[in-house]
């Protein structure tokens, strides 16, 4: 772990009453086996002490995540205004999970934290409070001055990166928005003519291989 930078990734623990809390506390637990660098939870520690009955220690720079990391959960506090149960969303788990991710991306943009981590929120509650954008993803780019349409969602794993189409609508609107590609965003459009250019240049290599 000496390899890694000392400044912390950000993590904000999304709604108190998901299973955010669980799903970083786990994480900690699996540090060494998955050599995970440092991080710290922005959150209401209450939510992982409910769930999790490992250490936890309350920091306030998150230059203290990468001593404290090696024996403990570092956590920067957030205390919703009342305590949420697990499965049961509230109003205030919606503030306390809005107030992480901000307090998680003024971090990494101040170069304090190395990225940011987003656990899972409840948009019907952050809807209910104001929240603006489609997602966590769209929040993230708009406090880093990026329009939405140079926005894109990338679910990346060891040797496949890929590009969801659609984000944030109903399945039941899926075919029409993939088969109508004039509503695909810019960035997905031209991806889009440049693997139908492929094919075309695939299929008229086809008859030459086969013989060849």
């Amino acid at each position: 772990m000496d390899s890694f930078p000392s400044r912390p990734l950000a993590v904000s623990l999304g709604d108190p009453a998901g299973i955010g809390p669980e799903v970083v506390a786990k994480c900690w637990d699996g540090r060494s086996g998955f050599d995970l660098p440092p991080f710290v939870a922005i959150g209401d520690s209450r939510s992982i002490a409910r769930v999790w009955d490992g250490p936890i220690e309350l920091i306030d720079d998150p230059r203290q995540a990468d001593t404290v990391f090696d024996y403990a959960l570092p956590v920067i506090q957030i205390a919703a205004a009342e305590e949420d149960l697990p499965g049961h969303p509230s109003i205030a788990g919606a503030h306390c999970s809005l107030d992480s991710l901000e307090i998680a991306v003024g971090l990494a943009r101040s170069g304090s934290a190395v990225s940011v981590v987003t656990g899972p929120v409840s948009k019907e509650q952050l809807y209910a409070i104001g929240f603006a954008h489609p997602g966590q993803t769209e929040f993230v780019a708009e406090r880093c001055g990026v329009s939405r349409g140079n926005v894109a969602m990338m679910l990346a794993g060891p040797t496949l990166r890929t590009v969801p189409v659609t984000t944030h609508v109903p399945f039941a609107e899926v075919p029409l928005i993939v088969a109508d590609r004039s509503s695909w965003p810019d960035h997905l459009a031209g991806t889009a003519a440049e693997l139908r250019n492929r094919r075309a240049d695939a299929r008229r290599l086809r008859p030459q291989s086969a013989f060849g």
